[in-house]
């Protein structure tokens, strides 16, 4: 029966994948719609519905033959998107579970007590020479949040700038801000 649902594990191993996880979302990208665009408005519909089955619950739906030779283009690339990703500590970038105590930390009031300080102190203004944006401004550390934590609250250490100089301060760090 076509438009059917069934189970994604018994049909593929690359499924599995998909399946371990009900997901809230998926990266739909511009060659999905374009290799349905033209399609009649059924195809195109049990298209989309097999492409979200598959991403969001891991689910492969039973297809007629236009829509199913296209799904089968698409799907190695939906779980391509998530084969490759690494959570916790398999990610390149773990730190050991400090994004819980950097949240509460930057969301603190001690935190926003200091960025009000550094603002009044710069007089609202951006410090950065020949700069005087009073918009968009942002509390830096001087001396880094997260190698001096002893400084994090020091208003000696803070400097006012607007978002584009302290773009331009941390790309030169190799981070970007936004």
């Amino acid at each position: 029966m076509v438009g059917s649902r069934t189970s994604s594990t018994a049909k593929t191993s690359s499924a599995d994948i998909m399946s371990e996880k009900i997901r809230d979302s998926f990266i739909f990208y511009r060659s999905f719609y374009q290799s349905a665009k033209k399609l009649p408005k059924e195809d195109k519909a049990e298209l989309f519905d097999a492409i979200c089955a598959y991403a969001l619950d891991g689910e492969l739906i039973e297809l007629s033959v236009v829509p199913e030779a296209i799904f089968t283009v698409i799907k190695p690339q939906l779980d391509g998107v998530y084969k490759n990703i690494e959570k916790g500590e398999a990610h390149w970038n773990w730190k050991g579970g400090i994004t819980d105590e950097n949240y509460r930390i930057r969301q603190s009031s001690e935190m926003k007590e200091w960025r009000y300080l550094v603002f009044k102190r710069d007089e609202f203004i951006c410090q950065t020479p020949n700069c005087f944006e009073k918009k968009g401004l942002h509390a830096h550390h001087v001396k880094e949040f997260a190698k001096y934590p002893e400084l994090r609250f020091e208003v000696s250490n803070g400097l006012t700038l607007c978002k584009s100089c302290h773009n331009k301060i941390h790309s030169k760090r190799g981070k970007n801000v936004n």
